[in-house]
């Protein structure tokens, strides 16, 4: 159980850390095949455990591609709407950052919360 509770953990604690501290590089385009091509690792290792283990958890390591997924997505329709990138508004009380503080709540509820949700849910249905 010790095993499983980690690995649910490290999936929700990757894309939280890479957003939090490693947003210049989720931000520049360069950088996003070296990224897809870490998520997509650890989500196909995550589903050979399944197959070899046959244990549902190792579905939750589907969280940091969807988290990244999210981002993505978020980070378009902000670029498309304010020609810019979102700013990092961590400790950041400037005015005018209204915009980049929806941005970020945003993507800790779909990015960070949803995937979540999904993973239990998958992990749910699959147990019972």
């Amino acid at each position: 159980m010790q095993v499983q509770l980690a690995i649910f953990i490290f999936s929700i604690i990757l894309p939280l850390t890479a957003f939090m501290f490693f947003r210049d590089y989720l931000n520049n385009p360069k950088s996003n095949r070296v990224i897809i091509f870490i998520i997509c690792g650890i989500f196909l290792l995550g589903l050979l455990f399944f197959f070899l283990y046959e244990d549902a958890f190792f579905l939750s390591l589907i969280n940091p591609f969807l988290s990244y997924l999210a981002f993505l997505i978020l980070s378009y329709a902000f670029r498309k709407r304010f020609n810019r990138l979102p700013k990092d508004t961590a400790l950041d009380w400037s005015s005018g950052l209204n915009n980049d503080r929806f941005f970020n709540i945003l993507f800790i509820l779909l990015g960070i919360i949803g995937p979540i949700l999904i993973s239990v849910y998958l992990i749910d249905s699959i147990v019972n």
